[in-house]
């Protein structure tokens, strides 16, 4: 078993991201959790946090129940702590195979306001985690409808084979339009120029999705550490899959390539 977790912040946006995380389920056969995260800035302390949990356990219950009236069956979970302690860890317990999690682009002073919980939990979890921004590409895709038109940037050294092992789960779900692309050579240093740069090749050749690559640091992850990755999550306008370095899964070379190269479970699940 190697479920989808799906998170919640209790938005249309969030309703988006279990559209398209059911979809993936039901095509994989796997299991679907749908997640709330108590106190995801830790601006509570760790007694009051846990109190938390009956208020956001009856709205999580709701949501779930919405879902399911729709069609899309899920189990429901509480988790306490940040992202990176909460929604990471459960989704490494479970084995998942996909994290999910669904928001519009944020301003840079949202990102400094409330912080891009996607790239939290991205510094941190070793499962690919896909921010969505809009659930129709992949529910088209899915049903055969469509084609997911697919940029992945790349490694221009190694060719980054987690992000080939982890499409060929994808390649596996209905046809895709893949093509490959060198990470920009100064991501490291201009991260956010890069970014931009990337986002923007990618809308304008109609992209659905982009994928990139991140190294997980498990020290001290909420210190300030911009990254290609971490700069998509917060403002691309397209749908973002970032993949862990250390992820593992089935093997695909890139034959497209342009270029040179702690919980609670709720009562309701």
């Amino acid at each position: 078993m190697q479920p989808i977790i799906c998170v919640t912040e209790f938005t249309a946006e969030s309703i988006a991201a279990a559209r398209a995380a059911s979809a993936m389920a039901r095509r994989w056969n796997e299991p679907l959790f749908l997640v709330r995260s108590v106190d995801e800035r830790e601006q509570f302390p760790l007694p009051l946090r846990e109190q938390l949990v009956p208020e956001d356990r009856p709205r999580l219950a709701r949501e779930a129940a919405q879902l399911r009236a729709g069609g899309i069956a899920c189990e429901e979970r509480v988790l306490l702590g940040a992202p990176e302690e909460g929604i990471a860890a459960f989704a490494e317990r479970m084995g998942a195979r996909l994290v999910v999690f669904g928001c519009p682009p944020l301003t840079r002073l949202d990102t400094w306001v409330l912080g891009c919980t996607g790239e939290q939990v991205a510094t941190t979890a070793r499962v690919p985690l896909l921010l969505v921004r809009s659930a129709e590409p992949f529910t088209e895709w899915i049903a055969g409808r469509k084609p997911l038109r697919v940029y992945a940037f790349v490694d221009p050294v190694d060719h980054s084979p987690p992000i080939a092992q982890a499409l060929a789960e994808w390649r596996a779900i209905a046809d895709e339009a893949i093509e490959f692309h060198d990470t920009p050579a100064d991501a490291a240093r201009h991260p956010h120029g890069a970014a931009t740069r990337c986002a923007s090749a990618a809308q304008s050749a109609g992209a659905d999705l982009i994928v990139v690559g991140t190294h997980p640091r498990p020290a001290l992850p909420l210190l300030p550490h911009p990254t290609l990755a971490g700069h998509l999550l917060r403002a691309s306008p397209i749908s973002i899959l970032v993949v862990p370095d250390t992820c593992v899964s089935p093997v695909l070379e890139p034959a497209h390539r342009n270029g040179d190269a702690n919980d609670h479970a709720s009562a309701g699940g």
